[in-house]
């Protein structure tokens, strides 16, 4: 994520969830703000990664100078229905608060510059990151294999209020 300028994990709460420390760069007019975020992972029955986030506090990171929260956040990366073999489809949910010292307007006016571009970049990103690494993709993908429910492939999503990665696997959801 390209509005990250620092991201920690504080926390290991299970072997599929942590809690995330993130500052972003000045956006605009909008001095460098911090998160402190939980994160959860989980990988369904059908290859698709859910990503769930939520602000949260936590004792080693008590807030100086500017304090955001990245309220609720949801990532589905899907298998797209029309062409499963060679596209992924994306569902990103993110709500946040970027603070008490700025005024409505200013958030208004921050998210009309950057939500139309902001989405694009990110995708386009992931794009040129897949195609750079395709081959060892591939590979690791052949060597994958289910150990105790698992899938052992790395996951992660950076997104506004957080960067959570889980280099070895994440957990398993039930299909819904």
């Amino acid at each position: 994520n390209s509005l990250l300028v620092a991201c920690k994990d504080i926390q290991d709460v299970t072997p599929h969830s942590k809690i995330c420390w993130s500052q972003t760069k000045k956006l605009l007019f909008i001095q460098p703000r911090d998160f402190v975020t939980y994160c959860s992972h989980k990988w369904r029955k059908d290859g698709s990664q859910l990503i769930l986030s939520q602000a949260c506090e936590h004792p080693s990171r008590p807030q100086n100078g500017h304090r955001a929260y990245g309220l609720r956040g949801a990532t589905l990366l899907s298998r797209h229905p029309n062409d499963p073999s060679r596209k992924t489809q994306i569902i990103m949910l993110s709500h946040c608060n970027c603070g008490n010292d700025i005024p409505e307007w200013a958030v208004r006016t921050a998210v009309k510059v950057l939500a139309p571009i902001k989405p694009f970049e990110i995708i386009h990103r992931i794009q040129v990151g897949v195609a750079k690494n395709r081959k060892e993709l591939e590979l690791e993908e052949q060597r994958s294999a289910h150990k105790a429910g698992n899938l052992q492939r790395p996951a992660g999503m950076a997104q506004m209020s957080c960067a959570c990665f889980w280099p070895q696997c994440g957990g398993n959801a039930p299909n819904h």
